[in-house]
């Protein structure tokens, strides 16, 4: 074989072996065929021509005639004479397929790795021979025959570019056929164009004049202009010079076959000899890539527990020499190593070594936890210090070897005062690093810049990550560095630049291992290749561009070199593993209603633990990768997971949680690390430095906001940002809450407000936080506050919304306030809620003068619903009875007339049921007339008929409380007919109790009647009965059965008869006796029914004066002195159980007050619980339970 030729096959082995070789076959290879009886070989291009030349001139042609030398448009007058069918007709008689078979040269040439297999063949020759490799598990090729086809199969394709003999109207055969060609048939020229452009071409069966050659070439060099690769044609007829050169000008490589390995070889054995050269080195490649993953699968498996420093040391070195290249290492290789070497590390072992072999053998232990994806132990830091106070490792006499380790382990000592949040001692070492840092290899430097990048994202420093990554310049050696660097941009600050750095070092990666020249670099390059695709998918799916066809050649990705790097087997080992965590570090999968986080612990190893070891992997393996946890509007890890790993590292290594809870822009995983139990116990100056720093963070963002290019770190802040200052904010000084304040004014007035998640959880939380002295003082800047772009339509981004109390205010002091508001109602509808609900709060507290008021009144009254009632509120209507209103308008009339015209909720037995949770409109407006404020008068003939409806709805739906409940969509009948009748128990007890002398004598039965039944149903009585029967006589029986009744293990049963206590204290009757029981088992502690006796208790204190009584003042000393042990917060609890100990803390707070107001109580006990309560350490909405009840 002619040297150059070799050179040409030895170029597309190579190319093949990488899977970036296809193969294009014409009619000449068909040639090859076997005939069954009768059969003929087909025709080649001139032999079709003399068929329609004499189809249409009615005799053979001469050598004289050249007419026929266009083949094309002798098929078009074939078919302008006699029609398509004619013409597909002869073509199909003259290539006779049915006595055509595949010789072993097709089944040779289709069983090579080709990427894809092109034809303009008709006969099935190819697609017989692909169906017997298939039949015979060697290859499987999709037969692709129409444009549709090409994004519903599966590669490798064999596509039919010029139709089927079998399918006579895919023919491509005339002139007119190639002209429409690249309008009808664009996803075929756009497939083989892509080809031509990243692969290697190599035509088959192709004459230099064949015009399905020169047709194709055309196509291809218009599009790519001067994009294409190489296209290689075998020859087997000899090609002249002149015609070599003339193709190599467009790119095509003639590679002469003739005269190959055997002089007097024919042109069939001259293709066999080139299959046959591509085979052997296919076959050399395996052998090499069967023992190459052999090696890699027994690698680093080896270990003797008995082998001194010295024989470790020497077999490290041999293991990290062989490395197969992984950018990480496999789960099965890091558990191994964890198992077999135990990753322990002391002084006294290094010791034994030379001053060099300690730092060389130093740099190893480190290389192998990082690769095994393990954190280095705190306890280790003065072990690397030491060895590395021994070197000056830039002084002229020192190593390269040496220096290089010596870099190695500084950078990893910066990495582990990254991840433990020790800013001061990271700062020395990189401006240490620094100095030096034009010294570094190259991936050292690109390690050092990554460490940068990474610390300012640690430190919540976006615009220093900024300056960091611009500084940061490619590296060459390990494009890789780039993809870290780009899902940088990607992830914080653009996603487009991301993109475009990103996509840059992906076809870097590509090239690498496109070129490889031995196993060990296709296992460095494809480990590589198939991670850098997974972070430029994630990126196309944020982009919303290509998505479909990323996601689709990002899956080809993952499946071609899954045997180099298995990168799915990894992360649903992560799934599984981390989401099972539970019981090592007490994470539970419980939930309370404020969960925030573990106090700030210095991990220690020294147990080992297996949870702890898998969520730090988790979190590494992430930033090893480089791959961007959360994009603008994508969220790419699954949140179960993040959510148990950030609970461990809450707990082990706080700066690592909280850098990726910021990283993942989802408020519901505040939890996992800022929850009571954090607050608890972290000191306070802790808590206020750490809730500093992230109203820092929260600056920057609004800031940021006001850019023309916003940064993709936004994007995550504004959903994450608000949540965590809503758990930080109830330990932290007055200063901090106040300057809260002012950021979320700015909020209100950012232009991207509406995207902040979790802004009313944040004012709710933080007007909790200030006293009713701080709430007065505030309030005028409340008031003034601009108006939130309300997504909710419910006034709860309306500050004032969130304070519960009510204070007398200066008219003149708000003047200015209120006109402002007055004057903006009615200019933006959207506004009106909030500025009416402002206006409201400051009437109720008196700061609107008379002129005032009477604006406010017609503003309020000049858009009302079909009751009468002005819409543009959140109110209840009953409310309006408070309000201003104008002289023409009789609001008490209005709610009477509602009243009488609105129909109770009544299901009865139809099927559909309206869910209202507990809150029906009608009945709240109702209830609403028991207020205080509010002067109703309930006439004879109204109050009646509320008794008729009520007890009709009894009568009505009572039967949905008993059997089967009606559930479905996670609502329950049940549930919510017994919400219902809570309600009526509530309006029975208040509304129609205290007039039953205007009941009538049947409505006084009925309602008697369901009093008795309601317990029988499992709804509260008690309190009813006692309202009903206390007036009508006959309550004797039930107070007798009062102390049963408190005794009962019923949680609903209890509760029903500490109301009813409750209810007749307020009446004046004596519930001493009642009282007493209830005291006793607060001294008890009893979990049952705890809560709901503390919450009496704490109200019956506040109306009367118990403690004369000594059994009574003696039962809660001592039940305060047991609480207050029982409710400390240990190590070993829960999330969960510390939220409920803290809640018991807040309930009691109104016991203590007034045993502390007595002064014959001097109980040391008392004072540990005033101290609590006062404490800077407490958190302020339980501090206020007890100090707002002061003022």
């Amino acid at each position: 074989m002619k040297k150059e030729t070799q050179e040409c096959l030895q170029r597309i082995a190579e190319r093949l072996w990488n899977g970036h070789a296809s193969v294009f076959v014409g009619a000449g290879f068909s040639k090859n065929a076997q005939l069954a009886p009768g059969g003929v070989l087909p025709p080649n291009w001139d032999e079709l021509g003399n068929l329609f030349f004499e189809k249409t001139r009615k005799h053979k042609p001469k050598k004289s005639d050249l007419a026929y030398a266009n083949v094309l448009r002798l098929a078009e007058d074939v078919e302008n004479m006699y029609g398509k069918a004619e013409l597909t007709d002869l073509i199909r008689d003259s290539i006779n397929d049915d006595k055509l078979l595949p010789s072993d040269m097709h089944l040779r040439l289709l069983a090579l790795p080709w990427k894809d297999v092109y034809t303009t063949n008709y006969d099935t020759l190819l697609e017989r021979a692909a169906s017997r490799l298939n039949e015979q598990d060697r290859r499987l090729y999709s037969v692709i025959r129409y444009d549709e086809a090409i994004g519903m199969e599966t590669p490798p394709f064999l596509m039919k570019l010029h139709g089927d003999i079998n399918e006579p109207q895919s023919i491509i055969i005339s002139e007119e056929d190639y002209r429409t060609y690249p309008s009808k048939h664009k996803a075929m020229i756009n497939h083989i164009q892509h080809a031509i452009m990243l692969d290697t071409m190599v035509l088959i069966g192709f004459s230099g004049n064949d015009p399905n050659f020169l047709q194709w070439l055309g196509w291809v060099r218009d599009a790519l202009k001067n994009n294409q690769r190489k296209v290689y044609l075998l020859s087997v007829d000899g090609v002249p010079d002149a015609v070599k050169k003339t193709f190599e000008k467009k790119n095509i490589i003639v590679v002469d076959l003739k005269g190959g390995a055997r002089k007097e070889a024919t042109p069939t054995e001259n293709i066999l000899d080139a299959i046959s050269f591509l085979e052997g080195f296919i076959s050399q490649k395996e052998q090499e890539r069967s023992q190459y993953r052999n090696s890699a699968l027994t690698w680093g498996q080896t270990s003797n527990r008995d082998e001194n420093i010295e024989q470790q040391y020497t077999r490290w070195k041999q293991e990290r020499g062989a490395y197969p290249g992984w950018l990480v290492m496999p789960r099965e290789k890091r558990e191994n190593w964890a198992s077999l070497d135990g990753f322990s590390l002391s002084l006294d072992k290094i010791e034994k070594l030379s001053k060099e072999d300690q730092l060389l053998y130093l740099d190893l232990f480190n290389w192998r936890i990082e690769r095994s994806l393990f954190p280095i132990d705190n306890q280790w830091e003065q072990i690397y210090l030491s060895v590395l106070d021994q070197f000056r490792p830039f002084s002229r006499r020192c190593r390269d070897e040496i220096r290089v380790a010596w870099t190695n382990l500084k950078l990893g000592l910066l990495r582990l005062y990254r991840q433990e949040g020790w800013t001061a001692k990271w700062q020395t070492l990189r401006d240490e690093l620094d100095v030096c840092a034009a010294k570094f290899q190259e991936e050292q430097r690109c390690r050092f810049y990554y460490e940068q990048a990474l610390a300012a994202v640690y430190q919540n420093d976006f615009f220093l990550l900024e300056r960091v990554l611009n500084s940061w310049e490619e590296c060459e050696l390990d494009p890789y560095w780039d993809i870290r660097r780009g899902a940088m941009w990607a992830e914080y600050l653009s996603l487009e630049k991301g993109r475009g750095i990103t996509q840059e070092a992906f076809k870097s990666i590509c090239a690498y291992l496109d070129s490889a020249s031995n196993e060990a670099e296709c296992f460095y390059w494809a480990s590589r290749k198939v991670h850098a695709h997974t972070v430029w998918n994630s990126m196309s799916q944020a982009n919303f561009s290509d998505k479909n066809n990323e996601t689709s050649a990002a899956r080809q990705t993952w499946s071609e070199l899954k045997p180099y790097d298995d990168i799915w087997y990894e992360r649903e080992f992560f799934d599984a593993n981390v989401r099972a965590i539970e019981d090592a570090l007490r994470v539970k999968t419980r939930v309370a209603s404020f969960r925030l986080g573990h106090s700030r612990t210095t991990t220690n190893l020294s147990g080992n633990s297996k949870d702890y070891r898998v969520a730090y992997a988790y979190f590494i393996y992430y930033e090893e990768t480089g791959f961007p946890i959360h994009l603008p509007y994508l969220s790419t890890v699954k949140k179960e997971t993040l959510g148990n790993a950030l609970s461990v590292m809450g707990y082990c290594s706080p700066a690592i949680a909280a850098c990726w809870l910021l990283r993942s822009g989802d408020s519901k995983l505040v939890s996992s690390i800022y929850h009571r139990r954090f607050l608890e116990r972290t000191r306070y100056e802790d808590v206020d430095a750490l809730y500093k720093k992230y109203l820092k963070c929260l600056e920057d963002l609004l800031a940021a906001d006001k850019l023309d290019d916003i940064p993709s770190w936004s994007h995550a802040l504004r959903g994450v940002l608000p949540e965590i200052l809503a758990r930080l904010c109830m330990k932290t000084s007055y200063d901090s809450r106040v300057k809260t304040l002012n950021l979320i004014e700015m909020i209100f007035q950012d232009k991207f407000s509406i995207h902040f998640e979790g802004i009313d959880h944040l004012l709710s939380s933080l007007m909790s936080t200030f006293t009713k002295t701080e709430i007065k003082g505030l309030i005028q800047r409340l008031a003034a506050m601009p108006i939130a772009k309300d997504r909710f339509d419910d006034c709860r981004l309306e500050p004032l919304f969130y304070v519960h109390i009510s204070v007398a205010l200066s008219q003149k002091s708000f003047s200015a306030v209120a006109d402002d508001l007055l004057r903006r109602v009615g200019i933006n509808e959207n506004d009106d809620k909030a500025l009416f609900y402002r206006l409201l709060f400051l009437y109720k507290c008196g700061a609107l003068s008379e002129e005032q008021e009477q604006r406010l009144a017609g503003a309020l009254w000049t858009n009302v619903d079909d009751k009468g009632f002005p819409r543009r509120t959140i109110f209840h209507r009953f409310a309006f009875l408070s309000f201003p209103h104008p002289a023409d308008i009789n609001p008490q009339e209005l709610l009477k007339d509602n009243f009488r015209t609105t129909p109770i909720p009544i299901v009865g037995t139809g099927s559909s049921v309206s869910f209202y949770g507990g809150s029906v409109p009608i009945f709240n407006d109702i209830k609403g007339t028991t207020n205080s404020d509010i002067h109703f008068t309930w006439d004879v003939p109204l109050l009646n008929q509320l008794c008729g409806k009520l007890i009709q709805m009894w009568k009505s739906d009572k039967h949905h409380l008993l059997g089967k409940d009606k559930a479905g969509l996670g609502f329950s009948v049940k549930e919510e007919i017994q919400s219902r009748f809570s309600e009526v128990e509530a309006i029975i007890v208040g509304v129609i109790a205290p007039r039953i002398e205007l009941v009538n004598e049947t409505n006084r039965q009925g309602l008697l009647l369901m009093a008795t039944e309601f317990e029988s149903y499992g709804l509260p009585s008690v309190r009813m009965r006692f309202a009903l029967e206390t007036t009508l006589e006959g309550a004797e029986d039930l107070k007798r059965e009062m102390p049963e009744r408190l005794a009962s293990p019923d949680d609903r049963l209890l509760a029903d008869c500490i109301n009813a206590i409750i209810y007749l204290g307020n009446k004046g009757a004596d519930i001493n006796d009642w009282v007493e029981i209830l005291s006793e088992y607060f001294r008890g502690n009893a979990e049952q029914g705890r809560i709901a006796i503390i919450s009496a208790l704490g109200i019956i204190l506040s109306q009367k004066d118990y403690f004369g009584y000594e059994t009574i003042r003696s039962n809660l000393l001592m039940g305060l002195n047991r609480l207050y042990a029982l409710t400390q917060i240990e190590s070993t609890d829960s999330e969960l159980q510390a939220n409920e100990k803290l809640y018991l803390r807040k309930m009691v707070a109104p016991i203590v007050l007034q045993l502390l107001k007595d002064q014959s109580n001097t109980d040391a006990n008392l004072s540990e619980w005033q101290t609590y309560y006062v404490s800077p350490e407490t958190c302020l909405d339980i501090k206020n339970s007890f100090l707002d009840e002061t003022e």
